[in-house]
């Protein structure tokens, strides 16, 4: 795994990423029961934990405003939440390839319990439609579907972190080995 690639490779990493996970989020239609990952909250996770920066921020930034644009508004509670999971996901960000495959679930199921009771408090707060629920059964409705939330959101972030290996990897080039090389006259080299 790279975590050092190019302005423009990373660029286009996240164009390509963004466009297929949010086409993929957007299908008008997809109406799963058990499974429906939310790629657009794992996508800002896998960034920041994948590439230290600011890059989570910026992308859970774009994944917020495309939920939010898709809900119907221009910024909202999504837009915020995502940003600042990005950021929090780029402050945790481990070194070393171990850690962050165990820092991705931790913080993906972690963040989808916030965002669940988060956002099944702001629908008790302020409700979108007629009918008017109790805290009670916002919060029950939340429990229900915390299950297929929790194992879907992992899912999910296990296919952005598979892309960003994809498209993060980088062949070791011979040079590159830990070989001692001899160098002679005439273009002679051998590897020790």
């Amino acid at each position: 795994m790279s975590r050092e690639a190019t302005v423009k490779r990373r660029i286009l990493i996240y164009v390509l990423m963004i466009l297929f996970l949010s086409a993929a989020e957007l299908i008008p239609g997809r109406h799963y029961t058990f499974f429906r990952p939310d790629f657009l909250l794992a996508l800002p996770i896998v960034t920041g934990l994948w590439i230290s920066g600011y890059d989570g921020m910026v992308m859970g930034l774009f994944c917020g405003f495309v939920l939010d644009f898709a809900a119907g508004r221009g910024y909202g509670a999504g837009t915020l939440f995502l940003m600042m999971v990005g950021l929090l996901a780029s402050r945790f960000a481990p070194e070393g390839t171990r850690p962050l495959l165990l820092a991705i679930p931790v913080m993906t199921v972690v963040t989808t319990l916030l965002q669940i009771f988060l956002f099944a408090f702001l629908s008790w707060l302020i409700p979108l439609t007629v009918y008017e629920r109790s805290l009670s059964q916002s919060m029950r409705v939340a429990f229900r579907r915390l299950p297929s939330s929790l194992l879907s959101n992992l899912v999910a972030a296990a296919i952005v972190a598979l892309f960003y290996f994809v498209g993060f990897y980088r062949r070791k080039r011979k040079e590159d080995s830990d070989a001692i090389t001899l160098s002679f006259a005439e273009g002679e080299r051998i590897d020790v």
